[in-house]
């Protein structure tokens, strides 16, 4: 594991620690499940660029998921 692909999963890690909290806190289905994929997939991926690509195909999930009405 590289020094940039430790870096993106601190960050893409932080992200989702955030976004769990937040989903936790609020009660909301979609946010939680979203943060704690953020948490544990950095562990799987080894690539920097499919971590930030994969992350940002995450949170683009959960932008788009309460505009359509999934959100549990």
């Amino acid at each position: 594991m590289g020094q940039a692909s430790l870096c993106m999963s601190v960050v893409v890690s932080s992200i989702g620690a955030g976004v769990c909290l937040y989903g936790r806190r609020q009660r909301r289905g979609l946010h939680l499940l979203v943060g704690f994929v953020l948490c544990f997939y950095p562990y799987f991926v080894e690539s920097a660029p499919a971590m930030g690509l994969i992350g940002a195909g995450l949170l683009g999930i959960l932008w788009l998921g309460p505009r359509l009405g999934v959100d549990f």
